[in-house]
């Protein structure tokens, strides 16, 4: 449209996030190429002109959801909370709907007990331990001995443990809630740390 002798647009959706999503689907067709690991700027010759557009898109999937947490090293286990966030902008670029978290029983998120037996381990990893000695790119890790997630490292107590997992895991949720994602929870509820199954 046309506004004060200047040529314009509008990009709506029927919900903040759909808004969000059309502007980058505008940016993309622009020839930014969006990855996990961030943006890809083509160059282009000649000045920049604003394309006409009437058009309405809708997604081929209503849920699009990533597999954001599960139990691996090698996997967005070892981010910290700085990076999921990260992780999450770029998720939302390329208009993911949802992130999907595979909840182990170990893992420092929850507390429980069984038949009065309380669980009292906190691990991510299945307790696995990664020193950093004589690793590959042993510099990257600074002064630290051990690779771990940055946000829950496997120092203090049970209790030190558990919060600092609940701090991060709310931090993910909130984070993926103001770009408009749901957050799917898978638990297995037929497993339980080795202190209640002994």
């Amino acid at each position: 449209f046309d506004t004060r002798g200047k040529r314009g647009m509008i990009i709506a959706g029927g919900s903040p996030a759909a808004t969000m999503w059309g502007v980058y689907e505008f940016v993309e067709r622009l020839g930014v190429v969006y990855t996990l690991h961030g943006d890809m700027i083509c160059e282009h010759d000649g000045p920049f002109e604003l394309p006409i557009l009437d058009e309405v898109v809708e997604p081929a999937l209503r849920v699009r959801a990533f597999r954001q947490w599960n139990e691996h090293g090698a996997s967005p286990e070892s981010f910290g909370l700085e990076e999921q966030c990260r992780f999450l902008d770029q998720l939302a670029k390329m208009k993911f709907n949802g992130i999907l978290l595979n909840f182990w029983p170990h893992q420092p998120f929850v507390h429980f007990g069984f038949r009065g037996v309380a669980k009292r381990t906190a691990e991510l990893f299945w307790g696995w331990r990664y020193p950093t000695e004589g690793m590959v790119a042993r510099d990257v890790f600074g002064n630290d001995d051990e690779f771990c997630n940055p946000s829950m490292p496997p120092t203090g107590d049970y209790a030190d443990r558990l919060a600092a997992g609940r701090n991060y895991m709310h931090g993910v949720l909130a984070h993926a809630r103001r770009r408009g994602m749901r957050s799917i929870i898978g638990l297995s509820i037929t497993e339980f740390t080795d202190e209640i199954v002994e």
